[in-house]
Order: structure tokens, then sequence, then C-alpha cells
């Protein structure tokens, strides 16, 4: 005979003690319990009316002893959890205010830190401007004479006293001599190249302005030998021009001066003189 969803033995743990019903062991008694139970009871039909009602009857009784264990340990877990944040808020004062103490008491010395590696870099920076700077000029664009000076200027604005390079002071004033004196010598050798520079530029220009002489006078020269042409367009055009007002037929006055042009009439030429 089958049963009905009230004789399912699903267990109550209104009355159990929240303590005791969370150990593992005790939960898992009533859960494998609850689910040999619940998987023994086969074959209801949901196209049945009556076996689709047990269905969700049965369905509300294990969401109904998920609720109640859910609720039991929440009513355990909730103050651990409120204590667990009162804890974390006092840590994170704890933390906060002991980073703060350490941070203002350290503070002298991380002055005193970065002052030295300041220091430190200040000495090095030199150091790489004495012996570089006279390759630094302008290094990134066209050099000048005033590059020149600014880089002069820099090297004598380095403190050379024993305060600021130590025992290193002899070095530095040896480094300081080798670099003034190549910067020196490459300023030197920029102002005669710059001479020369200079020249070229002048010469360049020399040229250039002999060369458009030139093409002036060549320019000149083609207009002068084409006035002649000119002039002899303009005389025979004339003597066309007097032969057609005489009564000569055009075509005939134009035969008659190109015949004359070309010597073909003896003793008759055209004077091309203006």
């Amino acid at each position: 005979m089958k049963k009905t969803p009230d004789q399912i033995e699903i267990p109550e743990v209104v009355d159990e003690n929240a303590l005791d019903l969370f150990q593992k062991s005790n939960l898992e008694v009533i859960l494998r319990k609850t689910e040999d139970e619940v998987r023994s009871y086969v074959g209801l039909d949901p196209s049945d009316k009556k076996d689709y009602a047990y269905m969700g009857t049965i369905a509300a009784r294990i969401s109904s002893l998920k609720t109640t264990i859910e609720k039991k340990g929440k009513a355990l877990v909730d103050p651990i959890k409120a204590q667990a944040k009162e804890i974390d808020a006092l840590r994170k004062m704890n933390k906060d205010r002991c980073d703060a103490l350490r941070q203002e008491f350290l503070a002298p010395r991380v002055a005193y830190d970065e002052e030295l590696a300041a220091h430190k870099k200040a000495v090095a920076d030199a150091f790489e401007l004495f012996n570089h700077g006279h390759l630094d000029v302008a290094e990134f664009g066209t050099t000048k004479l005033e590059d020149f000076d600014k880089m002069v200027e820099k090297f004598k604005s380095v403190e050379m006293t024993q305060s600021f390079f130590g025992d290193r002071l002899d070095e530095a004033k040896a480094s300081y001599e080798t670099g003034l004196y190549l910067l020196e010598q490459r300023r030197e050798r920029w102002i005669e190249d710059e001479k020369l520079r200079e020249a070229g530029r002048a010469e360049l220009k020399r040229k250039e302005d002999e060369a458009a002489a030139q093409r002036h006078h060549e320019r000149l020269k083609s207009e002068q030998e084409k006035a002649p042409d000119d002039s002899k367009a303009s005389a025979k055009n004339a003597i066309y021009g007097q032969l057609v007002n005489y009564g000569m037929p055009k075509e005939n006055a134009k035969k008659f001066v190109l015949a004359i042009a070309n010597r073909q009439i003896k003793h008759l030429e055209i004077n091309y003189v203006l």
C-alpha cells in the first residue's frame, strides 16, 4: 500500500539545540535519513491529481526542514559575525594607528635618507657633467655659440667645495679642469668650422650670383639675336603693305616680297637697316 505524504518520516528539528544540530555528524544523520526516506517514495505520477498534490506536499516538507535548520544556523552565526566585524574594525584601527606612528617616528630618518640620496645624485650628475658635458652641447638641435656659453656657466655653477664633494674633491677638480678644457677646445673648433661654413656659404652665393648673371646675359643675347628676325619681318610687312596700297593683289604682293627676300630677283634686295 502506497504511503501518504504525512507518512514520510522527515525529522523534526524544531526543538534541537543549535550547537548540537551543527555538529557535522548529527546534521549528516538528519540529512541522510531525509534523503533515504524521500527517495524511497517512488512511483508517483504527476499526471494524477492526487500524486501531483502529494509531490507538492513532500517538497514543502523538505523546504520546511531546510528553512528550520537555516534559521537555527543563522541564529548561531549572526552573533559570531557581529563579533568578527567588531574585531576586524579593531584590527584596522590597530593597523592604521601603528602605521601612522611608525611613519611619524621614522620621518626624520626618511628625510635624512632622501637628503643623502639627493646629494649622492647631485655629485654623480656633477661628474657626469664634467666628463660628458662637452659632448652634450645642443645634442638634439643646431648648435649655436650661446649653447657653449650656457654649458660653461653650467660648469661654473657647480659647488667645488669639500662639503659637497667630500673625499672626492681632488678627483672632482681634475675632472672639472679636463671637462672645461675639452669644452673650450670644442668651442674653438666650432668657431673655426663656422668660419669655414660661412666662407663656403659666401662662395656658394658668389657662384649662384655668377650663374644668375650668366643666365641673364644669355637671355639678353638670345633676345638680341631674335631682334633682326623681327626687323626682317617688319620690313617685309612694310613692303607688302606698300605694294598692296599700289594696287598689287595681295597674293601677288606676298609672292613678290618672298622672291625679293630669297634673292630670286636680280639687282633687287630688301634693306633691313632700321
